[in-house]
């Protein structure tokens, strides 16, 4: 569900014209190509292990308000027009990258050969979307206005992928067990790192932030990350 709400993610480019460039938006007919194709991929994979798929649930209006319209009555603001595609390619690292992260540990976890390399051939491909938002990011955010634009955002709206379709208590739901594995949260924690190294704010921590609120347990036995 979560790979194939990108359908979802890509109207809110269109919405904020985040996507105006070119390059990004060739990439992005790509990116949404394969993100379907890993939610087909899991979809066969979780009927094979007996799982009954059931149509995804309309989203309530209350999320959809948060994550869908925020965005464009940001850029509708004025001052933030310039710098979107810079927070977008951000956002697009950070996401990325914990779409990998997870679903490298999953891999490890679930013992069965052929969902260890299925895992990771999805694993790779989100690799290589992270390095394009990566490297994307490091041109677009040349200007300290884009640096400030993009961490406000940010700071104010991220949450991890699946959060804004599945609801908190939901997701919570099904990734609390990989959040019993203290490397997954370590791993995890990177993200920060990465947005202070795209954006110099080292000071900005959206995922530690994230994970003390929700699951503030998952911190206390390993204050050291």
């Amino acid at each position: 569900m979560i790979e194939t709400d990108s359908v979802v993610m890509r109207r809110k480019l269109a919405a904020t014209r985040a996507d105006r460039s070119n390059p990004i938006k060739q990439f992005n007919v790509l990116w949404l190509a394969e993100e379907a194709e890993h939610g087909r991929a899991l979809s066969a994979a979780a009927e094979r292990l007996g799982v009954r798929l059931r149509s995804p649930e309309k989203r309530p209006m209350l999320r959809d308000l948060r994550s869908v319209t925020t965005w464009p009555a940001l850029y509708v603001s004025g001052a933030l027009i310039p710098y979107l595609d810079a927070a977008y390619c951000v956002l697009g690292s950070l996401q990325e990258y914990i779409a990998l992260t997870t679903y490298r540990r999953i891999a490890v976890r679930v013992g069965d050969e052929a969902l260890y390399g299925l895992l990771h051939d999805i694993a790779r491909q989100e690799g290589r979307h992270m390095r394009f938002y990566a490297e994307s990011a490091k041109v677009l955010l040349s200007e300290p206005s884009a640096r400030w634009v993009t961490v406000t955002l940010i700071n104010h709206l991220w949450r991890p992928p699946g959060v804004d379709l599945l609801g908190l208590e939901k997701w919570l739901n099904v990734f609390r067990p990989l959040f019993d594995d203290h490397e997954y949260v370590s791993n995890l924690l990177r993200v920060d790192q990465i947005l202070g190294k795209l954006t110099h704010y080292a000071e900005v921590r959206p995922m530690r932030r994230f994970i003390e609120a929700a699951m503030p347990e998952k911190l206390q036995s390993g204050r050291e990350l």
